[in-house]
């Protein structure tokens, strides 16, 4: 993963398990995003374009085990995507943001 292709993790819920992610822009997930289906993993990666920046998205997992029964965390988890030129996310645009970009530019 990297700046614009964050990784979504979560604890297993059962062997076997498949989990549907979703993305969204509001905690009510009327604006939806992202979703990812018949995950058999703990994690996906965000493809790269996908998120805007300086957007906070929610995202939340639904786990289907192998007799059907389905568990969900109550609540979404949430981050924020950084400005566009603000790399390192403190904030500000400046010389530290330059030096983020150039450590990262082989990723």
């Amino acid at each position: 993963a990297g700046w614009f292709t964050p990784a979504l993790r979560w604890q297993s819920a059962a062997a076997g398990a498949s989990y549907h992610v979703q993305l969204a822009t509001d905690e009510a997930f009327e604006d939806i995003v992202l979703e990812f289906v018949d995950v058999d993993a703990t994690n996906v990666e965000v493809p790269a374009g996908a998120l805007l920046p300086d957007t906070q998205y929610f995202w939340r997992v639904t786990a289907t085990t192998s007799s059907g029964e389905t568990q969900s965390v109550p609540f979404p988890a949430t981050f924020m995507t950084a400005r566009l030129a603000d790399l390192n996310g403190d904030g500000v645009v400046d010389s530290l943001d330059l030096a983020a970009l150039i450590a990262g530019w082989g990723d």
